[in-house]
């Protein structure tokens, strides 16, 4: 990375206006009862879904949060799953279909329009990861071991990645490179392992954290692959020569989540140090940071401009005393960004 230049002439250079991120403001919406685990924008980033403990989808237009105060009424609820839905992905061609994992031990694909699920699919342990490659046509849901749906053929697994021998390896996150070719999954044991696909075949293994290696997050450029660990490290590692083209580590505490903004300049990380961290892809240099008052269990960029949806696990001091019997709980879906909320956040 080069670390000479000034972050706003790195912006330049591309012909890409700098943010202006401290006139950016925060906002909440609660709609869910219980803890919100994941968030995730539609392909056109008209949507936002989110999935709760409270084991439901919602989904959200984006009028809903692009705006100064967030309006909760307008977000409509899915119900099928028996236990806590723990991970969402939108089809990444049709804005109208998501799938959804839980600890039921069901993979459920939805079409927003029929508003229930379209396919059931049964997982042989609790899931809390679901991906689609790129085409749309197959989706990698699990945990321990990932299997390999295609939707259009059959309800049994057509391929599974089984967990590694070594108990410490375990799948924490998956997913496919923009372009489909590559698969990754990041393990317990600090490690990252990309396949080829779909052919499976071993690409690159790499000792990337000294802690679990939490999460990983494929750039739209497809010329990155940025995965973060309990080290409070984010390694951004070059997808053509697999080598770490530096490192993002002023950081506190482990990273939960990251998201890559649309043109793969930032990266948002969300951490357990109660921050989420703005940082350039290219320099490594950190550009902002908010405090989110609670754990940032998930963050998400959408897809067409800078506008990010998070969610966070405990409640506010505030919260807790309006209700005491609420603990380390978090129902609501917030957004930071440009003309959002309360500006300075």
């Amino acid at each position: 990375m080069n670390t000479q230049l000034p972050y706003a002439v790195q912006f330049q250079s591309r012909g890409i206006s700098t943010p202006d991120f401290k006139a950016w403001g925060g906002a909440s919406a609660r709609a869910h009862k219980d803890r919100v685990n994941s968030v995730s924008w539609s392909v056109d980033g008209r949507r936002l879904g989110s999935v709760s403990a409270d084991k439901t989808l919602r989904i959200w237009p984006e009028k809903a949060l692009d705006s100064v105060r967030p309006d909760a009424k307008l977000a409509s609820a899915m119900v099928g799953h028996s236990d806590k839905v723990t991970q969402l992905a939108w089809h990444p061609l049709d804005s109208n279909l998501l799938s959804t994992v839980s600890l039921d031990r069901t993979l459920r694909c939805w079409d927003i329009r029929a508003r229930a699920p379209t396919h059931t699919l049964q997982l042989p342990a609790p899931a809390y990861n679901v991906a689609y490659h790129p085409s749309g046509n197959t989706v990698a849901a699990g945990a321990e071991t990932v299997d390999f749906f295609d939707l259009a053929s059959s309800a049994a697994p057509m391929q599974t990645l089984e967990r590694h021998s070594d108990n410490q390896r375990i799948n924490h996150d998956f997913k496919w490179s923009a372009d489909g070719q590559l698969f990754a999954v990041c393990c317990g044991d600090g490690t990252f392992h990309t396949h080829l696909y779909p052919s499976f075949e071993p690409e690159y293994t790499c000792q990337a954290h000294t802690s679990d290696a939490t999460t990983l997050e494929f750039t739209r450029d497809r010329r990155h692959l940025l995965t973060g660990g309990g080290d409070a490290v984010v390694h951004v590692w070059d997808v053509d020569e697999w080598v770490s083209r530096g490192t993002i580590n002023n950081l506190d505490g482990l990273v939960r989540s990251i998201s890559a903004n649309s043109n793969s300049e930032c990266v948002a990380i969300g951490t357990d140090d109660r921050n989420v961290v703005i940082a350039s892809i290219h320099t490594g240099e950190v550009l902002h940071s908010f405090n989110t008052a609670a754990k940032s269990k998930a963050v998400a960029w959408h897809p067409n401009k800078f506008l990010l949806a998070y969610a966070s696990e405990d409640i506010s001091r505030e919260e807790h005393s309006r209700d005491p019997g609420l603990t380390n709980i978090s129902s609501s879906v917030r957004v930071w960004g440009k003309g959002v909320g309360r500006p300075g956040v």
